[in-house]
């Protein structure tokens, strides 16, 4: 066996997870006990996207050692994923009775409850999060989304790349289960103006993700460039080949010495994440050449210009998004209201502007 299971672990090592789960799974055949055997089968099946798989090699592992932390973890994180909240909660509880100064459980933890809306119990976790470990930044954030709400006008960027790279290997399909329809919006939005014969020179994605927008306006650009903060979520666009060149930048760093190359710029749920959008705005337009096109969306409020919600996204009032157009030289083109999403079972409703770039000496 000592062979065999030397071979398997080099494979996983190198990532060859196919090949590691055919040398594991030899050893399982004649050791169905082997706990390492089963722990390791758990995390290729993880690693290679499957799941269900990995979820049965964890709850194997666990019956024969049932307070080993990192498996509970394991299946704490696939209990997320797979929408299971309250298995999740009862697995990371247990390691907290184990180990209760566990940060990353402490992290997750509070992170559920936030996205449950359990407001006590997630700064609780969160707070333990931060006194273990004083730099986290993400859990820094959600404390104060929670805290002071109003106040927060710009998502921290480890903030969002944490939750985006932890969000990737499941988010087209929740989007999916959540009549996500932004990509399709914009682009019939783009296309109503250009005409569906266009074939634009130069186009950005911003906030490129993995790639939602960006496949679908493939077919309409002859240079596609793709920008996004999390590098997990980059790497399932990459697997797509939908961009000519993907970039891992906060895309307001991107954009700062972009000067007048793009003939269209898309930000599909991108500027929901901004708060103050001054700056997306301004850098945007700078970016573009003159008469090129700008195309959005945003969350709408009918009270002030700008409202924090705990769900960590931001709504826009129509009144503050046109000052800022006329503020950065852009021309509204079209302007329509739409449902974005559903969120709870109940409809987003949303903005998606299209904006021309004023030619100014």
């Amino acid at each position: 066996m000592n062979e065999t299971f030397q071979l398997a672990t080099h494979y996983m090592a190198t990532r060859d997870f196919e090949q590691a789960i055919m040398h594991f799974s030899t050893i399982e055949k004649v050791y169905p006990d082997h706990v390492e055997t089963l722990i390791n089968l758990g995390t290729c099946y993880l690693e290679s996207g499957i799941p269900f798989q990995a979820k049965a090699y964890y709850l194997k592992a666990l019956a024969l050692i049932p307070n080993e932390i990192q498996v509970l973890f394991n299946l704490g994180v696939l209990s997320v994923k797979e929408g299971c909240a309250r298995d999740a909660i009862e697995f990371y509880l247990a390691i907290l009775n184990i180990h209760p100064t566990h940060h990353a459980t402490h992290h997750n933890l509070g992170a559920l409850y936030f996205s449950l809306k359990k407001s006590d119990a997630a700064l609780y976790h969160l707070q333990m999060a931060c006194k273990i470990k004083p730099d986290d930044a993400s859990a820094r954030q959600m404390i104060a989304m929670l805290s002071n709400p109003m106040e927060v006008l710009a998502p921290s960027t480890p903030y969002l790349r944490t939750l985006f790279d932890n969000y990737a290997d499941h988010y087209d399909a929740h989007l999916k289960s959540l009549d996500y329809v932004v990509p399709q919006t914009l682009l019939q939005t783009v296309l109503g103006y250009v005409g569906k014969t266009a074939h634009l020179q130069a186009a950005l994605d911003v906030g490129a993700g993995t790639g939602l927008c960006g496949e679908l306006f493939r077919p309409f650009v002859q240079q596609l460039i793709g920008v996004d903060l999390s590098l997990q979520m980059l790497k399932i666009a990459e697997q797509k080949y939908i961009y000519d060149e993907l970039h891992e930048a906060d895309f307001l760093e991107y954009l700062k010495d972009k000067n007048a190359i793009f003939d269209l710029i898309i930000s599909g749920d991108v500027f929901v994440y901004c708060g103050d959008l001054m700056q997306s705005i301004m850098l945007t337009t700078k970016a573009l050449k003159p008469n090129g096109l700008l195309v959005f969306n945003v969350e709408v409020n009918r009270e002030d210009n700008v409202i924090a919600t705990t769900s960590g996204r931001f709504k826009h009032h129509e009144r503050y998004i046109e000052e800022l157009l006329a503020v950065c030289s852009l021309v509204c083109i079209e302007r329509h209201k739409t449902t974005l999403r559903l969120q709870d079972g109940v409809p987003v409703a949303g903005l998606v502007y299209l904006c021309l770039r004023i030619y100014v000496d």
